[in-house]
């Protein structure tokens, strides 16, 4: 499946539709979030925070700080950002869920010669793990939301009960030295979000 950008400024509209896009339409009567834990440079204690949205069909995680840059003078390690999270979820027994698309919404300044790829891995404990990515390259200055099918997948257990662990990372590449590039939290509400979109069925159709 393709991978698409989304810049928000022109494409708003078109936005909030491909961000639900891959979201199953039908949902248990009951998600509940029992434990979250986030640990890593891109979500500091107290700086990030998850919802269950749409429905129970995502899970939005939510940046107060986050910024990824690249540029002469700038560290190596200011170039790459990562967030782990651990989330025990609770639903009835009998249904299972899957991860079936990511989408990012951020602000990018990169310069001819810079990319930004953005690499989401998850698994459930036994189970496989996992991953892909996508990638804005420059030039481009301006809100951005890239949506990220994945190809593969990893069903939840049958027993009403799963512990998720998902890590996102950003990283900042450059085929210049000269060149500079930021990603950090939108302009238009100073967040920086991941959307785990969720796909839902009854075990019994599996």
């Amino acid at each position: 499946m393709n991978k698409r950008v989304g810049i928000l400024s022109f494409l708003a509209a078109f936005s909030t539709v491909v961000l639900a896009s891959t979201a199953s339409a039908q949902a248990p009567e009951f998600t509940r979030l029992q434990r979250v834990e986030y640990r890593g440079s891109a979500c500091p204690a107290g700086t990030a925070t998850i919802d269950i949205v749409d429905g129970k069909t995502a899970f939005l995680v939510t940046y107060d700080v986050f910024q990824a840059q690249v540029g002469p003078g700038i560290p190596l390690t200011e170039s790459s950002k990562f967030c782990n999270l651990l989330l025990d979820v609770e639903y009835p027994k009998g249904w299972t869920f899957t991860v079936a698309n990511i989408a990012y919404r951020g602000n990018a300044t990169l310069q001819r010669g810079v990319s930004a790829r953005f690499r989401a891995r998850y698994n459930f404990p036994g189970e496989r793990s996992i991953s892909d990515d996508v990638t804005l390259r420059g030039p481009m200055l301006a809100d951005f939301e890239l949506d990220n099918p994945l190809r593969m997948f990893s069903w939840a257990p049958c027993t009403g009960r799963a512990t998720l662990i998902a890590t996102g990372t950003a990283q900042l590449l450059s085929r210049n030295p000269d060149s500079t590039g930021l990603v950090t939290t939108e302009q238009t509400d100073g967040k920086f979000k991941t959307k785990l979109n969720l796909r839902w069925r009854r075990c019994s159709g599996r």
